[in-house]
């Protein structure tokens, strides 16, 4: 899916036609103006698809019957709450099978030379994308969060679209950054592989 997402991407037309159902019914759909670059697709699509999910995950992962309840949108500036509902956020994600485990480890403050990089690269990402939707602004103070999956259900697939320049299917990203942007917290994240564990390194803002 996610191949087909990228190719598709690459050349995406203003106008086309959709079959969608059972029995492919056929409607003509015209892309919104503020699209009309196909380079921001990539990242329109990780934004509404982490914001959808993410939804999904409140609307039907919350109740008696749900073992981790997922964290609403924390006050933006409480650091100590939005670390901890971070790492409650990735315990539901994995309970629904996402991993066979995971482990988080809070990096401390972030300073010096290490959040100047970090903060350039969420510029470079604001200005890329022509700031598509309300990013957080930086709160001028750092803090790093280090998430371990262990044989998360996207190891091989990840890397094979890493290989031929795909999109990565970063669910768990997709989820974080939403939550993340709700709760009005700015952050860049970066990821390594290390033999069957995916490593993300989040750095807030």
């Amino acid at each position: 899916q996610f191949a087909t997402i990228s190719q598709e991407m690459r050349s995406g037309q203003m106008v086309f036609e959709e079959q969608t159902g059972a029995e492919g019914n056929k409607a003509v759909v015209r892309r919104d103006q503020e699209f009309s670059d196909n380079d921001l697709l990539p990242v329109a699509f990780f934004e509404r698809a982490g914001d959808k999910i993410y939804n999904g995950i409140l609307a039907n992962f919350t109740g008696p019957e749900h073992y981790t309840q997922p964290p609403l949108p924390t006050k933006a500036g409480d650091t100590t709450t939005l670390v901890k509902n971070f790492e409650t956020l990735y315990k539901v994600i994995v309970e629904n099978g996402y991993a066979f485990s995971f482990e988080m480890a809070d990096g401390g403050d972030v300073g010096g030379s290490e959040y100047d990089k970090a903060a350039q690269k969420f510029a470079k990402w604001t200005s890329d994308t022509k700031a598509l939707s309300a990013f957080p602004k930086p709160l001028g103070r750092g803090r790093k969060v280090v998430v371990s999956l262990q044989a998360p259900c996207n190891l091989w697939g990840r890397q094979w679209l890493g290989m031929q320049g795909y999109l990565h299917t970063d669910h768990d990203v997709m989820i974080a950054m939403a939550y993340l942007r709700r709760s009005g917290q700015a952050a860049s994240v970066s990821t390594r592989v290390e033999q069957n564990t995916i490593v993300r390194e989040y750095t807030l803002l």
